[in-house]
């Protein structure tokens, strides 16, 4: 019976210690079209992106997979964003992919 006690606390312990998906949040990205200069790990070329409408353009660091920007032309996109377990210490903590081109305007 005792036997049957530790298993049953051992096979709780494991369960919870599993890894807790998150599932992925749907954002509406507004690109700027044209790149700007940002230092991350070095000097690079950044997108300027307002998030769900906000009011101020932010400088955005991640790849979106799927998605290739084009200077000269601004852009609406839908993007999912998945949570990243155990990211690297100098890397993101979000993946961001492409779910859809919304609008796409030559400035």
């Amino acid at each position: 019976m005792a036997i049957i006690r530790v298993l049953t606390l051992l096979l709780l312990l494991a369960g919870s210690a599993c890894d807790k998906s998150v599932d992925p949040e749907t954002l509406t990205l507004q690109i700027d079209s044209q790149y700007q200069d940002c230092v991350g790990v070095g000097p690079r070329k950044c997108l300027r992106v307002k998030e769900n409408d906000a009011s101020k353009w932010q400088l955005f660091y991640d790849p979106i997979e799927g998605f290739i920007h084009e200077p000269g032309y601004s852009y609406t996109i839908q993007v999912s964003r998945e949570v990243i377990p155990d990211p690297p210490t100098d890397g993101s903590s979000y993946r961001y992919k492409l779910i859809q081109v919304v609008n796409q305007q030559k400035q």
